[in-house]
């Protein structure tokens, strides 16, 4: 029997974290799912703890790298050999609230959906936040584009939404091999899906941890992604037919703009002193629109187009939108 759900669960060193992670999706209310957990050689005793929970439950699929690649080259590897109907990705040092698969299938089913959008809980040490904040209901289908306009942003985390597998095997979607490859894989999947909509379930923990990937500081690899990545949306720009596509990925690009500056700091690295050229050459490019974005707020699109690296220094210290 085909499976309801592939669930993709990249693993690096998160042994701390790992059992609660599968055993959130083990004890749902759906029980015909595939976990696939792909570790990425991990130097902890990560395999240890998949392994003895698959020894109880064959449901739990391990593949495990040889050498330390990556967490897009993981999701790459889960999106290949997913048999399910639907994928949903989970961060090993993450879990799912109780029993929500069901209920997500079930929307998923009854309108036919190519990509369902939750929300999620941040967890830090000192409070719970509920994301997005500012939630849009959309409760009609509508394409990529015209959700993206109506729910008023997207989130560009892989992990607060379902995902029909026939849209990202039709259409070749998978991760790049760089940092930051969240982003323009849900662009690119909002690019070419025709049924989107929303849900005010919460499914999803997402737990800030000070030493992770996304809350360490700049290196090497980070300023390269960043770089990639705006050159994609740059790319994507390009290719979207519709206008609301084309405001959409303007605004990331807006918040590109402002961000990409806390990369830039060491300007005595070559190599760092070449990306911020690619990065200036896009802001250049993409600068008289960034006035005329009317998803984005006024006063982010004043600063930027004035100067994004003094609209990052006020920013860093007032965060005034």
């Amino acid at each position: 029997m085909q499976p309801k759900f592939s669930v993709i669960i990249p693993v690096y060193n998160t042994a701390e974290f790992l059992e609660k992670c599968l055993r959130s999706i083990l004890n749902q209310d759906i029980k015909d799912i595939e976990i696939l957990v792909v570790d990425d050689a991990s130097t902890d005793n990560s395999v240890e703890i998949v392994e003895k929970l698959r020894n109880t439950d064959k449901r739990i699929i391990l593949n495990k790298f040889e050498y330390n690649q990556n967490q897009a080259s993981a999701r790459n590897w889960g999106i290949q050999h997913a048999t399910g109907d639907y994928i949903l990705f989970v961060d090993s040092d993450d879990f799912l609230e109780p029993n929500v698969l069901k209920s997500l299938y079930d929307q998923v089913v009854v309108d036919d959906l190519d990509i369902l959008e939750a929300r999620h809980f941040r967890l830090s040490d000192s409070q719970v936040t509920e994301f997005p904040i500012n939630f849009i209901p959309v409760n009609e289908v509508l394409p990529g584009g015209k959700y993206w306009k109506k729910a008023g942003n997207i989130s560009v985390m892989v992990w607060n939404k379902v995902w029909k597998r026939e849209l990202l095997i039709e259409n070749k979607i998978l991760y790049a091999d760089r940092k930051f490859e969240d982003e323009d894989f849900v662009v690119r999947a909002i690019m070419n899906a025709e049924r989107v909509k929303n849900t005010e379930l919460f499914i999803y923990n997402y737990l800030i941890r000070p030493n992770s990937t996304m809350t360490s500081g700049a290196t090497i690899d980070k300023i390269r992604g960043y770089i990639g990545l705006t050159l994609e949306l740059d790319r994507l720009y390009s290719l979207a037919t519709t206008l609301e596509m084309k405001e959409g990925i303007q605004k990331l690009l807006n918040y590109n703009f402002l961000n990409g500056p806390l990369y830039f700091e060491d300007t005595e690295n070559k190599e760092i002193r070449e990306y911020l050229l690619n990065f200036k050459k896009v802001y250049k490019k993409y600068r008289w629109r960034i006035l005329t974005n009317k998803p984005t707020k006024i006063s982010l699109r004043i600063l930027v187009f004035l100067n994004p690296f003094l609209a990052n220094k006020f920013y860093t210290k007032f965060r005034p939108w």
